[in-house]
C-alpha cells in the first residue's frame, strides 16, 4: 500500500493491488483479496473489488474512527508477516 500524499491523493492511502498481483506473494489471489477484505474491515473504508483503472483509495481520515488505527496496524502487520515469510518454507 502507498499512501499518496501529492496533488490529487492529498489525505488518501492508495492500495496498488495492480503492482501485489505480479509481486510475490501477492500475486496468489487468495492473499490479495484477504488484503482487501482486511482492509474493509475499518469503518469508513469500503475498496471497490479490482476493476479496470485506478487502484482504490480510502480518505486517511478515517483512522481517527473507533478501533480503525488499530485494525489498520493489525492488518500491515498480517501483510508484513505474509511478505517476509514467503519463499522460507
Amino acid at each position: 500500500m502507498s499512501f499518496m500524499l501529492g496533488s490529487g491523493w492529498a489525505g488518501s492511502a492508495h492500495v496498488a493491488f495492480r503492482t501485489l498481483a505480479v509481486q510475490e506473494p501477492f500475486s496468489d489471489y487468495t492473499l490479495r483479496a484477504e488484503f482487501h477484505r482486511r482492509l474493509n474491515e475499518l469503518d469508513g473504508v469500503g475498496l471497490e473489488e479490482r476493476k479496470p483503472g485506478p487502484d482504490p483509495s480510502f480518505q486517511l481520515s478515517v483512522l481517527e474512527k473507533g478501533r480503525n488505527r488499530e485494525l489498520l496496524v493489525e492488518t500491515l502487520t498480517w501483510f508484513r508477516e505474509r511478505w517476509e515469510s514467503w519463499g522460507t518454507h
